[in-house]
């Protein structure tokens, strides 16, 4: 819940803010997980690095989303139209990254989305 309100956060609140705020590279994309700022003991050199192996490990189509928006800029629709997905498509692809990125920031390996959801369903079926 917190993760998805970073998410949040992040997208609706402008870079330059971020910036004037002195987050570094870390608040640019993730700003808060759980209430606490993330990352607040990492210099930028290993943040940068484990953003990096963040965006080595995820899907092409899913990179590529994540730098066309916050690199070049582009909206949600205008990518939408460029790779023949809907826009909620491309939104859930955007919010995958950031999520995956946090926690490469974090320094967690995230399982693929489906093998949480089975984890918990297994978890409650055992009990």
């Amino acid at each position: 819940m917190a993760c998805g309100a970073a998410r949040r956060r992040t997208r609706d609140f402008p870079r330059g803010e971020r910036r004037q705020q002195g987050g570094g590279v870390s608040a640019c994309l993730c700003p808060v997980r759980g209430g606490a700022v993330m990352s607040e003991n990492l210099p930028d050199p290993e943040i940068i690095e484990r953003l990096e192996a963040g965006l080595e490990r995820m899907p092409k189509l899913r990179r590529e989303i994540f730098l066309a928006i916050r690199l070049d800029g582009l909206s949600y629709a205008e990518i939408a139209e460029r790779t023949g997905l809907s826009v909620e498509h491309v939104e859930r692809h955007f919010a995958e990254s950031m999520s995956a990125l946090c926690d490469a920031i974090d320094g967690r390996n995230s399982a693929p989305r489906w093998k949480r959801i089975l984890r918990r369903v297994v978890e409650r079926w055992r009990r």
